[in-house]
């Protein structure tokens, strides 16, 4: 034993020295570069720039502001790097270009960089010219309250040494070993170990780490406060309603909104109003789903006094998503894919985590996110407890509160009514009892369905008193950037483009952090507005292209298997209605993806270990489990780094000081 720890210990030494290594010579590669080019060291003072334009020169350097320039003429020196020096503690973006003997008559774009004071290192710029530097313009913007530059430095060695960097690839390395060491590849999964289920906790504890730290970097200006801010977030005026016993908001709508004879054509309201409300009789309504209302912030509000701020109700029912999400998951394989390997097992809960995109709905936790959180909290909670139920001390309790989400679940978003039809495969057999002839289970039948019809009646009811119609919940009355009353399902014009941007528009990729960006798109139809929002299709995500043989897949899983070839059929047609309804009746945005996003990673899992299952019966499982876990690794990196930013990116707006840490982390190379 202690021979196996020696060894151990000192392949952890080993592992270490080699992230020094690494962390010495390879990330800083461009510090030994330029130590090798012997370019000379100059100091260019403020006094000595050129061509200034919209800056101010006083006693100490250079003010610079929005939109102005200077230019260092004719350093006749080779540059390897540029460091500014300044006095004021504000940032400012540089564009810097430059011209050298190489291309005397045309400058040369070395980039875009932000100089911020508080973030070490990024006051260095690092470019190569091409022999001797004949001139450098610089170009700012994004200047806050005149930042002053007393000198740039020519050729000044800047070594980054980063603990963070070196922690995460000993980290990297040492898991590596310790698959490889402990022979992970050829251990099956098993709950049951305290091990195992260390590692599966440490997977939900980072995403939920993850959460909790974009919900607080947001920076909602929201706080528990007893009075209503006025910010017109439409879930707190609604609650602010409830409480005062009204279904309307409480404040009226200007009258300039009710002399227009169409309040919904935007182009018309030049003037304020609660945006994404729906108006309706002279009244302001809120078309979102009721849940979060009656599950959370009402009650809050009712025992507290206080409104709860959107994001950190946000934050709640993504930390309950997860956990009933990483649930489901253990369910799922305990249930039909108990031989899978302890490697599969581990890098799939990674992917179900983190490869959903699930972050997009928390870096951005707006009233908006709060809807399709509570509903697909709801939706997992539901499924969870339905395949409980099965094995439950009390089954006929654990239906009541399955039937309870499910009805939750649409009360939050009344799309997600076709996942309904993912919970038959599961409650058929419990309400229809098969034993030489076909018998009903009351109990159990009632149990399930009677929250839903409950419901049913309450929001029939809800809705008539709202807007004179039971089905009628109020979106096509949203005052928002169209008209939507003219939005059709039977547009079947919008399909071709509705597809492919919500399973085929690309990712940006290029060298700047986060590297995978959402971006927007040119409007490709007359329907513009639904278009130009940023949108990554879900092929984006390498586990996701499993999606294209599912027919396949499914078809040939076995009979005694028949629950699980209903439950993944059934998931794929009902996320592809719902897709279909999003593009008619909402249009396209990345939020609206995340409605089908997570139950498509599910089906995506579900179809690899159906694969894995396949050739382990042949004998030949390790390639295809390690492709699998390659892909997961793959999948939850690209879908963290592009959803971790939010819509608009604002969490970079937000926290521009922390993405430029983590940029001078990964891009090593700049």
């Amino acid at each position: 034993m202690s021979k196996l720890k020696n060894s151990d210990l000192i392949a952890v030494i080993c592992l270490l020295v080699i992230s020094l290594l690494a962390e010495v010579f390879v990330f800083n590669f461009r510090y030994f570069e330029e130590l090798a080019a012997r370019a000379p060291h100059m100091t260019v003072k403020a006094s000595d720039f050129t061509g200034t334009k919209d800056c101010v020169l006083g006693e100490n350097g250079l003010m610079v502001a929005q939109n102005s320039m200077f230019i260092i003429g004719n350093p006749g020196i080779q540059v390897n790097s540029l460091k500014f020096n300044t006095n004021s503690g504000t940032s400012f973006t540089v564009d810097v270009t430059f011209k050298d003997e190489n291309s005397s008559k045309s400058e040369i774009n070395a980039g875009s960089w932000t100089v911020d004071p508080s973030v070490t290192g990024s006051d260095h710029i690092r470019f190569i010219t091409s022999g001797k530097c004949s001139q450098i313009t610089f170009y700012v913007s994004s200047a806050l309250s005149s930042p002053e530059i007393t000198s740039v430095e020519l050729n000044s060695p800047y070594f980054q040494f980063r603990f963070a960097r070196l922690a995460l690839l000993f980290f990297i390395l040492l898991f590596i070993y310790l698959v490889r060491r402990k022979k992970l590849w050829d251990r099956h999964f098993d709950l049951s170990n305290s091990g195992h289920r260390d590692v599966l906790f440490f997977i939900f504890f980072a995403a939920a780490l993850l959460s909790v730290t974009l919900c607080f970097l947001y920076g909602s200006t929201q706080t528990f406060s007893a009075d209503m801010e006025n910010d017109g977030d439409c879930y707190r005026l609604l609650t602010e309603a409830f409480s005062h016993g009204s279904l309307s908001f409480l404040g009226a709508p200007p009258e300039a909104l009710k002399l227009l004879s169409n309040p919904y054509d935007n182009s018309a309201r030049n003037f304020s109003y609660i945006f994404d409300s729906a108006y309706f009789n002279g009244h302001y309504y809120c078309y979102f789903g009721i849940t979060p209302i009656i599950t959370l912030l009402l009650p809050f509000k009712l025992l507290t006094g206080l409104y709860m701020p959107t994001s950190f109700a946000c934050l709640i029912f993504m930390l309950i998503l997860l956990f009933a999400l990483t649930l489901l998951y253990c369910k799922i394989t305990e249930r039909w894919f108990p031989h899978i390997g302890f490697m599969p097992f581990i890098c799939g809960a990674a992917a179900v985590l983190f490869g959903s995109n699930l972050f997009w709905l928390i870096a951005r936790p707006m009233f908006y996110e709060l809807a399709v959180l509570c509903a697909l909290c709801f939706l997992l909670l539901g499924l969870l407890l339905l395949m409980r139920a099965q094995n439950a001390k009390h089954p006929v309790l654990t239906l009541c509160f399955s039937g309870l989400c499910f009805a939750l679940m649409v009360a939050a978003r009344p799309t997600f009514l076709f996942y309904l039809a993912s919970a038959l495969p599961f409650i058929l057999p419990l309400i229809i009892k098969k034993d030489g002839k076909y018998r009903l289970q009351g109990k159990n039948a009632a149990a399930f369905f009677a929250p839903l019809a409950v419901f049913a009646v309450i929001l029939m009811a809800y809705n008539f008193a709202r807007f004179g119609s039971p089905f009628n919940f109020g979106q096509q009355y949203q005052l928002t950037v169209s008209d939507v009353r003219f939005n059709k399902v039977t547009d079947f014009a919008a399909i071709p483009g509705g597809i492919y941007h919500y399973f085929f528009a690309p990712l940006g990729v290029d060298l700047t952090y986060p590297f995978f960006h959402i971006i927007g798109t040119d409007p490709t139809t007359s329907s513009g507005f639904y278009y130009n929002q940023p949108m990554a299709g879900v092929f984006n995500f390498p586990l996701l292209l499993i999606l294209f043989a599912s027919v396949y897949i499914i078809k040939r899983i076995p009979k005694k298997r028949i629950d699980l070839k209903h439950f993944a059929a059934i998931l794929l047609i009902a996320s592809l209605v719902i897709t279909y309804l999003d593009i008619t009746l909402a249009g396209v945005l990345e939020r609206y993806l995340l409605d089908i996003m997570p139950m498509l990673t599910l089906v995506s899992i579900i179809l690899w270990f159906e694969l894995i299952e396949h050739f382990r019966q042949k004998g030949a499982a390790g390639p295809v489990a390690k492709l699998f876990c390659v892909i997961c690794m793959v999948t939850a990196v690209i879908s963290t780094l592009c959803s971790a930013v939010g819509e608009y990116g604002i969490q970079l707006q937000n926290n521009p000081q922390i993405y430029q840490k983590l940029a001078a982390m990964f891009e090593f190379w700049r």
